[in-house]
């Protein structure tokens, strides 16, 4: 979810024979899980720095520097776009972030991995999208497997929207439609329609399939009419489609695939084959959560239960097995202390994992509060004997939206970026943290 209230809940690492933990760093722990040490401040490193990791293993880096931009409001302000999309390229060379352009606001921009250096996405002038430049609406994509390659749509408002997806090469800066719906959605939902995921879908591993809500913009009525799910090739096939029922939706998105869509809504959050002949309720609320790859394969949905005291797994981050409802408790986050947090599952080379990341720890006065998953990127392994492996500090404070990490794993898991305002009140920047194979181990 974007741009939501936060969830402030307890959490306590469970050491119960359901869901076996794994813990590796040097503040003391005691045998609840909590951490006795909170959260150390370090100085923030310059850009292409390593940082003092504070009693972890992994090296963490400075990759941009806001200040050298214009400020958004009071703060200075580069970031991965969210915790469920993508931010490093397929070859690992570049990276889709968000800065601030001369007017002040946000948009899509390229990192150079080698040289740190940050530059703003100008498309083509007279390209055949009709936009200049990628605003933040306008939900830019890598192509999953072509490194130079990334997608993206005009907007998502009536005025500016539409049922195309087009595809920008940025070595040879050049546009193309790549996918065009009209003409091929139900015709009672009549003839002014855009599309869009919401700001948090992603596409199939293979680049091919995608989905999106559809609403219309008949008299600037910007209402819900329905979803679709389709294939890119050959100029956009509908693949199935389900008319929009009246819930509250928050975002949606085709599992990695390309045989599911996840239709994550305040009242429900389910899951369809892309025929959208049957529905697999997954919980009755929306939370952070992200799609994902079992160990072996299979197309599986993470999340965390904090607000329906119904569910089951209430209280726990846990995962399902989308066709089969197979779901396998990870972590018990109800407790001691009091976090967010968000996961990410992009890591298709390397399935079976999800990345955490928490911000906004409660944990009042008293350091014995402050427990083991507390302002800290972590690992999960999506399995019943779940391995938590701690990799980071945050250093974030959690202030706004733009201050919560949002971290996100590249897709052999190699690698995991965050975002972070290292204790300062008007910068937030983009760090990298480097995972060895081992970690896996």
């Amino acid at each position: 979810m974007r741009y939501h209230s936060k969830h402030f809940v307890a959490v306590l690492v469970s050491l119960s024979t359901a869901c076996f933990v794994f813990f590796s760093y040097g503040s003391s722990v005691a045998a609840d899980g909590t951490a006795r040490t909170p959260q150390p401040r370090t100085v923030n490193p310059a850009l292409g720095q390593s940082v003092d990791n504070a009693g972890f293993s992994y090296a963490v880096t400075r990759v941009t520097d806001s200040t050298s931009r214009k400020q958004v409001g009071a703060e200075f302000v580069t970031k991965t776009d969210y915790s469920r999309i993508q931010a490093e390229n397929s070859d690992g060379s570049q990276l889709l972030v968000l800065a601030t352009n001369d007017d002040g606001l946000l948009q899509y921009a390229l990192v150079n991995t080698r040289d740190l250096r940050t530059t703003l996405i100008v498309l083509p002038a007279s390209n055949i999208s009709g936009i200049s430049w990628l605003h933040d609406e306008t939900e830019a994509r890598w192509h999953p497997n072509e490194p130079d390659v990334i997608r993206f749509i005009k907007g998502q408002n009536s005025y500016v929207g539409g049922l195309q997806v087009y595809e920008y090469n940025t070595r040879k800066r050049k546009v193309k439609l790549l996918a065009d719906l009209r003409g091929k959605l139900p015709a009672h939902w009549g003839k002014e329609l855009y599309g869009m995921t919401h700001h948090e879908g992603e596409y199939s591993r293979d680049g091919n399939r995608l989905a999106w809500a559809i609403e219309s913009g008949h008299n600037n009525s910007e209402e819900p009419v329905g979803y679709v799910a389709f294939d890119l090739r050959g100029g956009g096939k509908v693949l199935g489609t389900l008319d929009h029922d009246g819930r509250n939706h928050d975002h949606l998105s085709i599992s990695p695939s390309g045989e599911y869509v996840v239709i994550s809504a305040q009242d429900k959050t389910s899951a369809y084959p892309v025929d959208f002949s049957t529905e697999q309720v997954l919980m009755w609320e929306t939370q952070h959560s992200d799609l994902c790859t079992t160990p072996t394969g299979v197309d599986c949905y993470v999340s965390v239960s904090f607000d329906d005291t119904e569910n089951p797994e209430y209280g726990w981050i846990y995962v399902e097995e989308l066709g089969s409802g197979k779901r396998t408790r990870l972590i018990d986050v109800f407790g001691l202390g009091n976090t967010s947090l968000h996961l990410s599952a992009r890591s298709f080379k390397r399935p079976g994992w999800a990345l955490l990341s928490t911000y906004n720890c409660a944990a009042g006065d008293s350091h014995e509060r402050a427990t083991a998953l507390c302002d800290r990127i972590s690992l999960i392994e999506l399995s019943s004997q779940a391995r938590v492996i701690p990799l980071a500090w945050t250093q974030s404070s959690g202030e706004n939206y733009y201050r919560e990490p949002h971290a996100s794993l590249n897709a052999d898991g190699s690698r995991a970026y965050f975002n972070s305002d290292w204790g300062n009140a008007k910068q937030v920047d983009v760090y990298r943290i480097d995972i060895p194979s081992a970690a896996y181990r």
